[in-house]
């Protein structure tokens, strides 16, 4: 066990993680099906047939592909600039699923 403390003070996007390239890749999978699963599906009763499977994938072209997020861009094939640009475009959208669940609630 380290010594020092860990803190998501240290840690602001996932470019600040000691991750290697595949960690973070693996992370922001992990992170994009727990938001969809938790959130979306049980929360805010999205469906999540047929799109849980696979919330994000990245392919050897350098993209990442999603049945669950549009990313603002549409489709299921995406560009992105970086980890942390990922991660702020998945966790803006989750937001806006949010912002928009408690708009139409009655």
């Amino acid at each position: 066990m380290s010594d020092e403390w860990i803190s998501a003070r240290n840690y602001e996007t996932i470019e600040d993680l000691p991750f290697t390239d595949d960690q973070k890749k693996l992370a922001l999978v992990w992170m994009a099906g727990v938001l969809f699963d938790k959130l979306g599906v049980e929360r805010l009763g999205l469906d999540g047939h047929s799109k849980s499977y696979d919330p994000l994938s990245f392919s050897p072209d350098g993209r990442v592909h999603t049945y669950v997020f549009d990313l603002h861009d549409g489709g299921r094939h995406h560009s992105f600039t970086g980890y942390a640009d990922l991660e702020r475009r998945i966790i803006q959208e989750m937001a806006e699923k949010i912002e928009d669940h408690l708009r139409d609630r009655p």
